[in-house]
């Protein structure tokens, strides 16, 4: 019964709505949390693969003959 003797404090109507508006606020600011993480993310956008270019094996030996430090060696020889 001691309960019963003391007041309640009332609160004002204002307080009241600005409390619930703030209440609101963080519902609503939850639940687009929770939709915006459950929406997949966009796909990565990769670049494709390069095909390698191979150079043709006449052209290499070519190359290698004209590279090579032994290039006069091979001309001489006749190979």
């Amino acid at each position: 019964m001691a309960a019963a003797d003391k007041p309640q404090p009332q609160i004002s109507v204002a307080a009241g709505v600005i409390a619930l508006r703030g209440v609101k606020l963080f519902l609503s600011a939850g639940r687009a949390a929770a939709e915006k993480k459950a929406q997949a993310p966009p796909p990565v956008k990769r670049k494709g693969k390069k095909v390698n270019q191979k150079i043709p094996p006449a052209k290499t030996v070519e190359l290698l003959v004209r590279t090579t430090k032994f290039s006069n060696c091979i001309r001489d020889c006749g190979t």
